[in-house]
């Protein structure tokens, strides 16, 4: 009996609750949800700040692009010292056979190592990735 009377029906509990909404009682919900999406608009982006969604995503590729430039850096001077190592060894053998073209090659890996050391400093991708 009570769907036919009316007494239980849910259109007419929403409808009440929303009339309660707009007279005023109850409306710090419908204020809070304004105040919701201003938090997550300054989730979104927050200049003042610099700790919104945004703004933190561009700190983050600046930071990957670091990491990526030292990454490659590092390879760039690997390959520079290992060129100098074998410079020094070749020079070293030079001293102990009395080879002299064994010098010649010895400076001119050290002159392939110092390079790519410079390379590494000045142009970090240009061999190490």
């Amino acid at each position: 009996m009570g769907l036919l009377s009316g007494q239980d029906d849910p259109r007419r509990d929403a409808a009440s609750g929303r009339a309660r909404f707009a007279a005023g009682s109850g409306g710090e919900a419908w204020s809070g949800r304004g105040a919701n999406r201003q938090h997550h608009r300054r989730e979104d982006s927050e200049p003042s700040t610099g700790e919104g969604r945004k703004e933190l995503a561009a700190k983050a590729q600046g930071i990957e692009k670091h990491r990526d430039d030292r990454a490659a850096a590092k390879e760039t001077y690997e390959f520079g010292s290992g060129a100098l190592e074998l410079g020094i060894l070749l020079a070293s053998s030079a001293i102990v056979t009395g080879l002299l073209p064994l010098a010649f090659i010895g400076g001119a890996f050290g002159i392939v190592g110092s390079a790519l050391a410079l390379l590494g400093w000045f142009a970090p991708h240009f061999i190490g990735g």
